[in-house]
């Protein structure tokens, strides 16, 4: 609309003026094309059911691209949301793995320690039992 204005005001000037008379114009030289230029604002920028028709639609268009981004940014704040809570159950994750392992660490060496102890006491158990057959801590009956 503003480059059919521009263009039309263009030839309507072309035609009124050369261009020798408009590089040689002194300053208000061609204010006679002033009510030119009145008229043909006037046309352009009255009522067209046309351009009417076009504002409604951009009007429309302009409101949906607003509810577009206000559920975009809405979206983006519920992926905001999401990424922390993705962040705190990987710390948890990783907290619980390493509590795990250590766990794990600590349940090997009880199991060992308790083999150990089991070990022993049959040790001691074997010991003393031989030990009696054999007539006491010296082993007198078993030729040693």
């Amino acid at each position: 609309m503003a480059f059919a204005f521009l263009d039309d005001i263009r030839s309507k000037f072309t035609a009124k003026y050369s261009e020798k008379e408009w590089k040689e114009a002194i300053t208000f030289g061609l204010s006679d094309f002033g009510p030119v230029l009145a008229t043909e604002m006037q046309r352009f920028q009255g009522y067209d059911p046309k351009v009417a028709r076009v504002r409604e639609h951009l009007e429309e268009v302009k409101d949906v691209m607003l509810q577009n981004i206000d559920a975009l940014l809405e979206r983006g704040e519920r992926i905001e949301l999401l990424v922390d809570q993705t962040d705190r159950m990987s710390q948890a994750a990783f907290r619980f793995e390493q509590s795990s392992v250590r766990l794990r660490h600590a349940l090997a060496w009880k199991r060992i320690r308790n083999q150990l102890i089991a070990a022993l006491c049959c040790t001691f158990i074997l010991f003393i039992s031989v030990a009696v057959g054999c007539g006491g801590l010296d082993f007198s009956k078993c030729g040693g």
